[in-house]
């Protein structure tokens, strides 16, 4: 059975089970009918221990930073990662506008991608637009997970 099928269904049991407590419990236990919220406050604190579950998921994240300098004027960075492959884009940032104000200054731009979704293991693009053009690119090498 898929994830997707199987959360749906322990939610879907999560809230039958909660609305039948919230109409079971205050009729056979009249210590809890004084107190009507306490039901709904316990199943609180258990979507917040599944949302600690959740979190505690590995989560890869992945910084490509960018310095900029020796130039002078307003620019557009863009950094987007490509499959070798079939050379569809996999991930893109939103442009990051910046201004060079002299030959001295500098600009960093980093991006973090979060949670990307590569479709197989193999060789990807690393591109960096600058004003529209590419300025620079080099590969990266995904490879999977060995499971434990």
């Amino acid at each position: 059975m898929s994830k997707k099928i199987i959360l749906v269904l322990v939610s879907f049991l999560g809230l039958f089970l909660e609305l039948s407590l919230i109409r079971w419990v205050p009729a056979h236990v009249y210590s809890v009918a004084f107190f009507s919220n306490v039901i709904l406050i316990a199943s609180f604190l258990g979507l917040g221990l599944g949302l600690g579950l959740l979190l505690s998921e590995k989560r890869w994240e992945l910084f490509i930073s960018n310095r900029w300098i020796k130039g002078r004027g307003r620019f557009k960075e863009k950094t987007r990662i490509i499959s070798s492959k079939d050379n569809k884009v996999v991930v893109e940032t939103k442009e990051v506008i910046f201004e060079l104000k002299s030959i001295e200054s500098a600009h960093t731009v980093i991006s973090k991608f979060m949670n990307i979704v590569f479709p197989e293991p193999g060789k990807y693009q690393v591109e960096v637009l600058l004003n529209g053009e590419i300025l620079r690119y080099y590969p990266i090498i995904v490879a999977q997970e060995k499971k434990r």
